[in-house]
């Protein structure tokens, strides 16, 4: 064997070493509790951070609040409707956020799939 060719060869059982290494990784971080509680909650509080904008902005575009969170994302033939304002209305759970509005208090909430520490909601999170 040259020495080129033994070169190529350790390059490639490196190569395939470091995928080996890489998808183990991979699957215990996604499938063996890598993504914990806190960063769920994390990103679900960012999710409701952004749909509370969008709310905001539909507010500001037809100056009435949605009637459900589904008009953020199909036109509802409301006058000045400029959206789609958000794209994504399910937490990483795959469950619907809770939408309601009480005399423009809006409040929307994930029951995040069980969490332990219970519903995350938008109150308070100004």
């Amino acid at each position: 064997m040259t020495s080129r060719k033994r070169d190529q060869w350790i390059i490639g059982v490196l190569v395939a070493a470091m995928l080996i290494v890489l998808t183990a990784l991979m699957q215990i971080h996604f499938h063996g509790g890598g993504i914990s509680g806190t960063t769920y909650r994390e990103v679900i509080e960012h999710e409701i951070w952004h749909l509370q904008n969008a709310v905001s902005l539909y507010y500001l575009h037809t100056n009435e609040y949605p009637s459900h969170l589904e008009d953020l994302r199909t036109d509802p033939g409301i006058r000045g409707w400029r959206g789609p304002y958000t794209h994504r209305l399910e937490d990483p759970f795959g469950d619907t956020y809770l939408y309601e509005n009480v005399n423009g208090d809006v409040v929307i909430t994930s029951l995040a799939g069980g969490t332990e520490g219970g519903p995350i909601t938008s109150k308070g999170m100004e």
